[in-house]
């Protein structure tokens, strides 16, 4: 018997949880079309992959030459971040940006289909991550502090 009147008072108790919620009026969300980067559809594609506080979106886009470009949208306009100032790299997609508006992500060497080094870009100004005795870094995320979460990986090293 006080088996039974255990489960009526959980019964009860999880009733009085989701109770509110029935009939509640679910919440309401409005998309944004961020555009594309000179990329016709239906030959490329374009990627949101991070969004901070204050709205900004980072992504890339896969045009039709394979040259992934990556792009920061703010303030309604999608701008293309380019590349650093070499000509090791012919392609970058960002994975992250945090609210100071820093941007984290992987950079391609010319004719490589995999990610081979990270980077940040903060206003205009790259930094190359490179890892210790790694042939490949790559970032996935940034923190407030500027801090960056990422990895490296290669033949001289076993992956950390």
């Amino acid at each position: 018997m006080k088996r039974n009147g255990f489960f009526v008072v959980v019964l009860v108790l999880s009733l009085l949880l989701v109770a509110p919620t029935v009939g509640a009026t679910p919440p309401e969300y409005t998309g944004t079309d961020l555009g594309q980067l000179d990329v016709p559809w239906p030959y490329g594609m374009t990627w949101a992959v991070g969004i901070n506080d204050r709205g900004q979106v980072v992504g890339h886009s896969f045009p039709v030459d394979f040259a992934t470009r990556g792009w920061l949208w703010e303030r309604g306009e999608m701008v293309d971040i380019g590349l650093p100032p070499s000509n090791t790299f012919d392609g970058a997609a960002p994975t992250a940006i945090n609210n100071r508006g820093q941007i984290v992500g992987n950079l391609y060497i010319e004719g490589s289909d995999v990610p081979n080094t990270a980077f940040m870009f903060d206003r205009g100004d790259w930094t190359v991550i490179k890892g210790e005795g790694a042939d490949n870094t790559e970032a996935v995320d940034i923190n407030s502090r500027g801090q960056v979460l990422g990895y490296e990986y290669g033949s001289s090293i076993e992956q950390r």
